[in-house]
């Protein structure tokens, strides 16, 4: 301790406001200088596109990231997750599929490949859509693509029905072909 009285001067940060649209900051408020990690909210039927702000002097480590940081500026924030629809496939007798994995909505723009289920007694005759804006890659195959439309995409896979016969002449046999084939 000094022999006589000391001065003590207790020096302030100011904190300054964070606020995040659409997910959530680490801290409500920082000091400049301070690493501050956001998060995007999870929104049913839109996925992440970006990180937004018009806040000067805010740089983001990874703006396309759903979770990134940025270096508090000596002024209160505003940071908004921004995203893009998602659009519902609707398949009646089949599945869709983005890179092998099965979906059931889809970002405008993507390829949508589609695969017709195997139904007993029925073969697959062709896809149909109600959908104005999809158009099969190959709408007589079983296994095709379309471009996802901006909008939802319904998408039908169509069968005829094989029917039972029998032949007898000095010879029977049997099985199942296909209406009006001989």
């Amino acid at each position: 301790m000094p022999a006589g009285a000391a001065d003590i001067t207790a020096e302030y940060n100011d904190l300054y406001e964070i606020t995040v649209t659409n997910g959530t900051a680490d801290v409500s408020e920082a000091i400049a200088g301070a690493t501050v990690t956001i998060t995007a909210s999870t929104i049913a039927h839109k996925v992440f596109k970006n990180w937004t702000t018009t806040t000067a002097g805010v740089t983001f480590a990874d703006a396309n990231g759903a979770s990134t940081t940025f270096t508090m500026p000596a002024s209160t924030v505003s940071i908004e997750a921004e995203y893009n629809d998602l659009y519902a496939i609707n398949i009646t007798n089949g599945t869709a599929t983005i890179d092998s994995e099965e979906v059931t909505e889809a970002l405008a723009g993507s390829t949508i490949t589609v695969v017709a289920n195997d139904i007993e007694d029925k073969v697959f005759q062709s896809w149909a859509t109600s959908t104005a804006d999809v158009t099969f890659a190959d709408a007589a195959s079983a296994t095709t693509t379309f471009t996802m439309p901006a909008s939802s995409a319904d998408v039908t896979a169509v069968y005829a029905d094989l029917i039972a016969y029998t032949i007898i002449d000095g010879i029977t046999s049997s099985g199942k072909a296909l209406a009006g084939i001989v």
